[in-house]
């Protein structure tokens, strides 16, 4: 873990973000959401989802973000739903 990791993982503040039409460079991705929460030396993703109505999919994920000084640790589950007609 780098020097700029480090300082990113302590400054991040508890964040709930919800986008109802978000676009990334000319793309629509739909509605977003993240609930991100810091618990001691772990920042918490409760919830980081992401509706794509025109593809008919919902993208879900959880995970966390430990940084201990001689540690550091990712965890990461993410779960795809695809709707066909």
């Amino acid at each position: 873990m780098n020097d700029f990791e480090r300082s990113l993982h302590q400054k991040l503040p508890n964040i709930t973000l919800a986008i109802d039409d978000l676009w990334v460079q000319g793309y629509k991705l739909g509605k977003a959401h993240l609930d991100m929460q810091r618990q001691g030396d772990r920042l918490e993703w409760r919830e980081l989802s992401l509706s794509a109505a025109a593809a008919k999919s919902v993208h879900r994920a959880v995970g966390y973000w430990l940084e201990i000084k001689i540690k550091h640790q990712c965890n990461f589950h993410c779960q795809v739903k695809i709707t066909v007609k």
